[in-house]
């Protein structure tokens, strides 16, 4: 199974400088675990986001809520419902359905630069 990530613009660009500064090859991971080449485990990345949500006084979450969350944005911004099952490798459009009818809330009121750029770009593809 191939993963697909989207990133803000530019960022492609940080990572590769992170992997050449670092010196990782293609075939070492970005957040690697006992070997280079082998990533991180669910379990540990859990608990570093369990970490840092309580060193930054954050509520608790589970990081699966990011991808709920950013399911809700990318609805609320207008992507329509086939796109972003593709993008959530979903196989049926109801789970999808239920990702972004979840109880997830945001305060429509905060608008964040980088966001609206990107929401901006998204919607002129339409």
């Amino acid at each position: 199974m191939q993963l697909v990530i989207v990133l803000r613009k530019g960022f492609g660009a940080l990572l590769r400088k992170y992997q050449s500064v670092n010196e990782l090859r293609d075939n070492e991971c970005l957040f690697p675990g006992k070997a280079k080449n082998i990533p991180i485990t669910r379990q540990v990345a859990s608990n570093l986001f369990k970490k840092y949500l309580l060193l930054a006084n954050l509520p608790d979450l589970r990081i699966h809520s990011l991808r709920h969350s950013f399911a809700t944005h990318m609805r609320d911004e207008g992507m329509d419902l086939l796109t972003l099952m593709e993008l959530l490798g979903h196989q049926k459009l109801q789970t999808t359905l239920n990702y972004t009818q979840s109880y997830y809330r945001r305060n429509a009121h905060i608008r964040i630069k980088e966001h609206e750029e990107f929401y901006r770009k998204f919607r002129s593809r339409k």
